[in-house]
């Protein structure tokens, strides 16, 4: 198979980058303003431990 023939639409491939580059920005914005430090309290656990002698 040749694909060398097919056009790629410059459309697609900006509208692709477009949403990544949205998608992250949104990331950012989220962990900037406290999720990521919501996620670490939720995921974290109390710690036990146990003396063996």
């Amino acid at each position: 198979m040749d694909f060398s023939d097919r056009q790629q639409e410059p459309g697609k491939k900006f509208l692709g980058m477009g949403l990544v580059l949205a998608f992250h920005v949104v990331l950012l914005y989220a962990l900037l303003n406290g999720l990521g430090n919501k996620i670490v309290q939720i995921i974290q656990k109390p710690m036990e431990t146990k003396i063996v002698e």
